[in-house]
C-alpha cells in the first residue's frame, strides 16, 4: 500500500500547528488547575462566612426573644404598680390580652407569687379557698421563715394547676433568683429548674424570670425599704424547647445549637439540644464548623455552643469546582482547536471575526438604547453562585450608584427588599424554576437611600440551566411603581372610609366585624355590635341647615371614637346611624355600662354649633353569641334593639332580647324613615 506524504514544508507547517495547539492546551489544562483550587479556598471561605452569619443570626435571636419576653414581664409588673389591688379577674384579662400563645412561644405561663408570713398562713388559705378553690393550699409543706405561694397564674388551665399554691421561694435556685429580684429592684432569671408544670412525659428544662413588686406608694431606695415593703413577685415561666420553638429560622437542619446554663459546659448545666449530634455531626459532614459563645440574657449567662451539620453545604455552591474542571477541560481541548483551526484557516476566521463583532456591537448598542428610553433597571444573576450585574438605573430607582452597592450579587437585593415580599419573591422563583410559572413576576418594597420604602415590580425570566437541570443564568427588569402603589392605597382608603366623617364605612366596619368574630369564636370570647341613631337629627337640618348637619356628623363620629376604646371600630353606615364594634366584651352588663356612658356623655357635652341645643342617641345593643352568630344577625339585632331605645322614648340604651323580634318584623315593614325624628 502507497501513501503520498505532503512535501517537507507542508509537514513541517502542519508539525507547528499540532505543537502550538498541544502547548495551548498544556497552559489551559494548567490554568484549570489554579482555577479549581482556588475555587475550592473559596467555598471553605463562603460557608465559613455562612455558618458565622447563622450564628450572629441565633444568638441575636435567642437574645431579642429573651428580651421581648422580659417585656412582658415588666408589663405584668407595672399592672400591679399601677393598681392599688389587682383581682383574679384583672390580671387575668390582662394575661389574654398579651395573646401568649401566638406572639410569646415558649411561655409555659405569667403569674404572681405572694409573701406569705407564717402568722397569716392560715388566714391566706382560707381566704383562697373561699374564693371558690376548697382544695388549695401552700405546698411543700413545712415550717419557713417566710412562705410565698403562686396565687395567680395565666393560663390557669391544664399543666399550669399543677402550680398553683407553689412556694418557689423554698428551693434554693428559684430564691436566688427572688432575692436577687427582690434586693436589687430588677428583672432577674434563675438557672435550669425541673417545673412544678412537668407531668414526666416530654419533660424539658425550664427557667424562670422574676420582676420584684412592691407595695404601691412605698419607698424602695434603700436595700432595707425594698426588704419591707416586697409583697411578691410577677414571674414568667418558660420551657426550654417550646422557647427555643422558631429562633432557628427558616434552616433549622443547618446548625445542632446546645444551650448550657452558666459558663461550664457539662451534661448538668445542658438546657437546650436542637440535634443529636454524637451521630448527626460526625457523620457525612464534610467540613465540620463550631463556635461557643457566651451569651448575657437579663442577669445570667448562658453558654451557647453551634455546630455545622452536613445540610448547611447545601447554602454555598459545592459544586463550582466539578463545573470549573469540566469546563477547563472542555475550554481546553476547544481552544486547542481552535488554534489548529485559526492557523490552517486564518484569514477565514479573522473575515468571520470581524462581522460577527460588528453584528454585536450594533445589537449591543440597539438593546443599550431600548432600556435607557424605557428608564427601567436590569438585572442579571447567576442562580448557582449568587453572582449578579445591574445597571445604573436599577441602582438609582433605589437611590444609590452601583458603585455605593459595589461589589454586587444576589444578596444586595435581599437586604434592600423587604423581609415579607422576599418570602413571596422566594416562593414566584422556586414556581418558575420547577416550570409552574413561565415567568417570574413579583411586587415587592425596597429600603430607599432615604430610608423610605418603594415599590418596584420584578420581572424576569431562566435563559439557561445547568447540565443536571438546574436553573443557572436568569435575566431580568425592575421598574418603579410607587406613584401606583400610592393611588391604589388612596383608592382603598376611599372605598372603605366615609367621605363625610373619614370614619370607616359599612364595608370596612362588616370586615373587621367578620374577623372579630373569628377571633372570638376562636378564644370563645364576647363582642358586642352597638346601633347608635342621632335624636332629632331631622331638627338640627331643617333649623341649621345642611351644612350644620353635616358637621354635627363629622362631630359626632370624633366624639364617639374617642369615647370608646383604640380597639373598639366606630363606623358610619349611612344617614345619622353609626355602629361601633366592641370585642373582648365580658357580658351584658359590661356592653350595656360603655353603651350606657357613651349615651350619657352625649347628652351631658354634645351641642349644635352655635347653639345650646344638645343632641343624644338613642343605642340598641347585640352581643356574640348571645344574640347572634354571624354579622347580618348581629346587625339585625343590633338594630332591632335601637328601634325600641327609639319607641320607648329616645335618648335610651335597649339591648336585644326575644321579645324584640316583633319590633324587627315591624321596623323591616315600615323602612328605617321612623327613626330619623
Amino acid at each position: 500500500m502507497n501513501i503520498t506524504l505532503p512535501d517537507s514544508p507542508e509537514r513541517s507547517r502542519y508539525a507547528g500547528s499540532y505543537l502550538i495547539a498541544f502547548v495551548v492546551l498544556v497552559l489551559s489544562l494548567t490554568a484549570t488547575y489554579f482555577f479549581s483550587h482556588a475555587e475550592s479556598r473559596s467555598v471553605e471561605r463562603d460557608l465559613q462566612t455562612y455558618f458565622d452569619f447563622r450564628v450572629r443570626e441565633t444568638s441575636r435571636a435567642i437574645s431579642n426573644r429573651v428580651n421581648a419576653y422580659a417585656e412582658v414581664l415588666r408589663a405584668s409588673g407595672g399592672l400591679f404598680r399601677a393598681s392599688d389591688t389587682v383581682s383574679r379577674e384583672d390580671f387575668k384579662q390582662f394575661v389574654s390580652s398579651l395573646l401568649l400563645a401566638d406572639y410569646y412561644p415558649g411561655i409555659q405561663g405569667v403569674g404572681f407569687s405572694q409573701i406569705i408570713a407564717p402568722e397569716d398562713l392560715e388566714s391566706h388559705i382560707a381566704a383562697i379557698r373561699k374564693e371558690g378553690f376548697p382544695t388549695y393550699t401552700v405546698y411543700p409543706e413545712g415550717e419557713r421563715e417566710i412562705y410565698t405561694s403562686i396565687i395567680y397564674l395565666e393560663p390557669f388551665s391544664d399543666r399550669n394547676l399543677r402550680a398553683f399554691g407553689y412556694d418557689m421561694f423554698s428551693e434554693s435556685i428559684r430564691h436566688e433568683a427572688m432575692q436577687s429580684a427582690a434586693d436589687n429592684y430588677k428583672l432577674s432569671m434563675s438557672g435550669t429548674v425541673r417545673l412544678v408544670q412537668e407531668s414526666g412525659v416530654n419533660d424539658q428544662a425550664g427557667f424562670l424570670m422574676y420582676m420584684p413588686v412592691y407595695a404601691p406608694g412605698k419607698p424602695v431606695m434603700t436595700l432595707a425599704d425594698r426588704r419591707q415593703n416586697l409583697i411578691g413577685w410577677a414571674y414568667s415561666v418558660f420551657r426550654m424547647n417550646d422557647f427555643m420553638q422558631g429562633a432557628q429560622g427558616e434552616f433549622l437542619t443547618d446548625l445542632d445549637i446546645e444551650i448550657y446554663d452558666g459558663n461550664v459546659t457539662t451534661p448538668d448545666t445542658l438546657m437546650y439540644d436542637s440535634h443529636d449530634h454524637g451521630t448527626e455531626t460526625q457523620t457525612g459532614n464534610p467540613i465540620p464548623l463550631q463556635e461557643e459563645i457566651a451569651l448575657p440574657v437579663v442577669d445570667h449567662v448562658w453558654t451557647i455552643r453551634i455546630r455545622s451539620l452536613p445540610s448547611i453545604a447545601l447554602r454555598v455552591d459545592v459544586n463550582n469546582v466539578a463545573y470549573i474542571n469540566s469546563l477547563g477541560i472542555i475550554v481546553s481541548l476547544s481552544l486547542s482547536l481552535i488554534t489548529w483551526l485559526l492557523l490552517t484557516g486564518r484569514q477565514r476566521a479573522i473575515a468571520y471575526s470581524r462581522h460577527a463583532h460588528r453584528e454585536l456591537l450594533y445589537e449591543q448598542e440597539r438593546l443599550q438604547n431600548i432600556i435607557s428610553g424605557t428608564r427601567i433597571g436590569t438585572w442579571e444573576w447567576n442562580v448557582q453562585t449568587g453572582e449578579a450585574s445591574f445597571n445604573e438605573y436599577w441602582a438609582a430607582i433605589v437611590g444609590y450608584t452601583l458603585n455605593e452597592l459595589s461589589p454586587v450579587s444576589i444578596e444586595t437585593w435581599n437586604a434592600l427588599v423587604h423581609p415579607d415580599d422576599l418570602k413571596k419573591s422566594d416562593i414566584l422563583l422556586k414556581k418558575h424554576f420547577s416550570g409552574e410559572l413561565p415567568f417570574y413576576e413579583c411586587e415587592a418594597r425596597m429600603r430607599h437611600k432615604d430610608g423610605r420604602w418603594i415599590w418596584v415590580l420584578d420581572r424576569g425570566k431562566l435563559s439557561s440551566r445547568s447540565p443536571d437541570g438546574k436553573p443557572l443564568m436568569m435575566f431580568g427588569t425592575h421598574e418603579d411603581i410607587s406613584p401606583r402603589k400610592a393611588t391604589e392605597a388612596s383608592l382603598l382608603y376611599d372605598l372603605q372610609h366615609d367621605m363625610l366623617t373619614r370614619i370607616p364605612n359599612r364595608l370596612l366596619f362588616l370586615d373587621r366585624l367578620q374577623r372579630g368574630l373569628l377571633s372570638a369564636k376562636r378564644l370563645s370570647s364576647r363582642l358586642a355590635v352597638m346601633f347608635i341613631d342621632l335624636d332629632n337629627f331631622k331638627w338640627v337640618n331643617d333649623n341649621k341647615g345642611h351644612d350644620a348637619g353635616d358637621q354635627v356628623l363629622i362631630d359626632m363620629a370624633r366624639f364617639i371614637t374617642s369615647s370608646l376604646r383604640e380597639s373598639d371600630t366606630v363606623a358610619r353606615i349611612g344617614g345619622d346611624e353609626f355602629v361601633a364594634l366592641l370585642p373582648f366584651v365580658e357580658g351584658p352588663e359590661v356592653a350595656i355600662q360603655v353603651a350606657e356612658k357613651l349615651r350619657a356623655s352625649v347628652e351631658r357635652n354634645f351641642y349644635v354649633p352655635d347653639d345650646e341645643q344638645s343632641i343624644t342617641i338613642s343605642v340598641g345593643v347585640a352581643l356574640y353569641p348571645d344574640h347572634g352568630l354571624d354579622e347580618e344577625t348581629l346587625m339585625k339585632n343590633a338594630d332591632a334593639a335601637m328601634y325600641e331605645a327609639k319607641n320607648s322614648g329616645k335618648n335610651k340604651v335597649r339591648i336585644f332580647a326575644s321579645t324584640l323580634e316583633d319590633s324587627l318584623e315591624t321596623s323591616s315593614r315600615r323602612g328605617t324613615s321612623g327613626r330619623r325624628a
